[in-house]
């Protein structure tokens, strides 16, 4: 979590209700804000000398960096199961596991990017620095690229194992392995806005969840797997659609006005994967509408439990007290402030986020699911109503550069924020091109198929 997303205690332990959670939407918009972006920065930890997975436990794992980081430079616990960490906090920004031990910046909220990059410059020389003590490196890319899922341990906390065992599950009775994968081997970038009204919700919510597959494809850069390039740019963004992991935008939602009513309609349709009461969990396979009319084993439905439900809808955009954008891989740490560039300047623009509006209305949800499918496989070289992706990619650049040098605001060398943007502008108006696709350029071509270039070009 990057921006305050939750209510008070007493809100979260209400009976719930339709209305209830209306109003809860509401008050969520009339906070006052100021236009603050966060990023949540997964990646991919290997052994530097073999590129297999790193493991959690043992005297040269994820344990003992996190060790270190809490001994050595004022890190505080915040979670903790017996000997082994789970959770650590600085200011307010979080260090989180996923679940194989895998270190997640949770940063804080900011008003500018470059206070934000700074803050993400720190972690990164400072996890790199330590790590490098263990032979660890880390890699900023969407799928671990060597390791296989049954040679990736998880860690022990409950909530990872039930996600596993859920996704055995699903293997076992289907054969589809794809959202273990999903589970064990994928990293994002995820990006935190706010919203000011049901208008302003409504808006957001829209245009960034029907450009959510633009910056798959530009972004791309999960090309590898088992050693081998795996046919898609976004492997990760394909593993998530076919791991029976993600639900689809219906197109009652996608024909909507996406304001509060519309959100809540849709996730209170979704099946409820489970609850969480005290240290008792429970299974209801029901849907959340349903939990909430009738209840479910003595127990009635609590803000609490909804909030859990949404943190279960593995969606491009995730919708709640702040709008998540989910979509991308995780990128070289020179990458990574311009997707928080990007965003904020086509989000805090009213010009860029109509532009946004004009430039979607016209894509229907079969065109749409479309452009999910193809792009995972090509790229920017997907299209959609005869539009080369790329093309549409160095208009969002455009919106957002034109937005970030309204907003003005400058670092102690006078460079206003569209500064950040240079590293993807790079790759879609000079290379034309995704990181994945000039990855798999160079690997084919001039590395040999070695992966080593890959990681040197990855690495932290």
């Amino acid at each position: 979590m990057t921006l305050s997303d939750e209510g008070d205690d007493e809100t979260l332990l209400k009976p719930l209700t339709r209305q209830s959670l209306i109003q809860y939407f509401q008050e969520q918009a009339s906070k006052e804000k100021v236009p603050r972006i966060g990023l949540e920065v997964e990646k991919i930890g290997i052994y530097t000398r073999t590129g297999e997975n790193a493991t959690y436990t043992g005297n040269k794992g994820y344990l003992a960096i996190l060790g270190k980081l809490y001994e050595e430079l004022g890190w505080e616990i915040t979670k903790q199961k017996g000997a082994y960490i789970l959770q650590l906090k600085r200011g307010n920004a979080y260090l989180n596991l996923e679940s194989d031990g895998r270190i997640e910046l949770a940063g804080s909220p900011h008003e500018s990017i470059h206070d934000l990059a700074r803050e993400f410059r720190i972690h990164q020389n400072e996890v790199a620095e330590i790590s490098d003590v263990f032979g660890i490196g880390w890699l900023g890319i969407g799928y671990h690229p060597v390791s296989m899922s049954k040679d990736i341990e998880s860690i022990p906390d409950f909530r990872k194992k039930l996600f596993e065992t859920y996704f055995e599950h699903i293997k076992k009775t289907t054969g589809n392995d794809f959202g273990l994968a999903w589970h064990k081997k994928t990293a994002g970038i995820h990006a935190s806005i706010d919203y000011v009204s049901e208008k302003d919700f409504a808006l957001k919510a829209k245009v960034f969840f029907k450009i959510s597959p633009i910056l798959t494809a530009m972004y791309a850069n999960s090309p590898f797997s088992k050693k081998e390039f795996n046919g898609s740019m976004s492997f990760r963004y394909y593993v998530t659609s076919k791991g029976l992991i993600s639900h689809p935008v219906s197109k009652e939602l996608y024909d909507s006005d996406f304001g509060f009513e519309a959100w809540i309609d849709h996730a209170l349709s979704l099946p409820v994967l489970y609850l969480k009461k005290g240290e008792k969990y429970i299974y209801p396979k029901i849907s959340f509408g349903e939990y909430m009319e009738n209840g479910f084993d003595g127990y009635y439905a609590t803000q609490d439990d909804f909030n859990l439900h949404t943190k279960s809808l593995w969606k491009d955009v995730r919708l709640k007290g702040v709008i998540e954008i989910r979509s991308i891989d995780s990128l070289p740490p020179s990458m990574v402030p311009s997707v928080a560039a990007l965003i904020k300047g086509l989000a805090y623009s009213d010009s860029s986020l109509l532009a946004l509006e004009e430039m979607v209305k016209h894509w229907s949800h079969h065109e749409y699911q479309t452009l999910q499918e193809d792009i995972a496989k090509l790229g920017t070289q997907a299209t959609i109503k005869g539009e080369k992706v790329l093309d549409i990619a160095k208009k969002l650049i455009e919106l957002a550069e034109e937005g970030l040098k309204k907003r003005a605001i400058r670092d102690e060398y006078e460079r206003d924020e569209s500064y950040y943007l240079e590293p993807i502008k790079e790759f879609i108006f000079v290379k034309e091109k995704s990181p994945a696709e000039w990855l798999v350029e160079q690997w084919s071509g001039e590395w040999g198929h070695s992966f080593f270039p890959v990681f040197k070009w990855c690495q932290y």
